[in-house]
């Protein structure tokens, strides 16, 4: 399928995995902020990739663009248990699989392609009938702006250790969370505010610079 006229989105197999893996790998090292990508083991990228949804930007046949949704259901169980925890049962989900490995080369950035690669994604899980979540470092505010401006919100705090602070960042299938008001906004780097905030039930809804916008669930919660 094509998008954009110049670029070509497509569905990526096993068989590109030598491709894949080479392409995150060198992007990643090209990254100021590493801690931005957590890079995956190559059983996890040759699990996704063999059992998940891989899709791939080419330029003229060169990848430019990766972007994976991972269909492992106990990890995806994982996942909703610790957005349950986060926010206190506030927002009650069973399973939301990863969409993960989103990188696009430096050398096309500010080209959309981190867009049009969520759009993909995301009407792939519509057709599987999935929930998402995005694990992205707190302070990635590209990636950010990237997954909240598609209608994901902030629903989850994982700290894997102080360098690795992570936002889960939640898309129901067919769903949208209905909110009451905007409550507060909370610079990314003030993790303890975050966490607090998700706790008493509150979501992220938006970025504005480097604060995140959170707004209180209405009683009906999802429309």
């Amino acid at each position: 399928m094509k998008e954009n006229v110049n670029f070509e989105v497509v569905k990526l197999t096993d068989g590109d995995y030598e491709e894949e893996h080479a392409f995150l790998t060198r992007c990643r090292k090209a990254l100021r902020r590493k801690t931005f990508f957590y890079p995956y083991t190559d059983e996890q990228l040759k699990a996704v990739m063999e059992g998940g949804e891989a899709f791939g930007v080419r330029d003229r046949g060169k990848l430019v663009g990766t972007f994976n949704i991972d269909l492992d259901e106990e990890y995806a169980k994982e996942l909703a248990a610790g957005i349950r925890k986060s926010t206190n049962g506030a927002v009650d989900v069973d399973a939301c699989y990863e969409a993960s490995g989103l990188m696009v080369d430096g050398a096309y950035r500010g080209k959309g392609l981190g867009k049009t690669l969520m759009k993909a994604v995301t009407e792939r899980a519509n057709e599987l009938k999935i929930d998402l979540c995005g694990v992205v470092h707190i302070e990635n505010l590209a990636s950010l702006n990237t997954f909240l401006g598609q209608n994901f919100v902030v629903a989850g705090l994982f700290e894997l250790n102080f360098r690795y602070i992570f936002l889960y960042l939640l898309k129901k299938f067919e769903k949208s969370f209905e909110f009451a008001q905007e409550c507060d906004r909370i610079n990314v780097r003030k993790s303890d505010a975050v966490k607090q905030a998700l706790a008493q039930g509150m979501l992220g809804t938006a970025l504005d610079g480097d604060e995140i916008v959170f707004s209180r669930l209405s009683r009906k919660g999802l429309k």
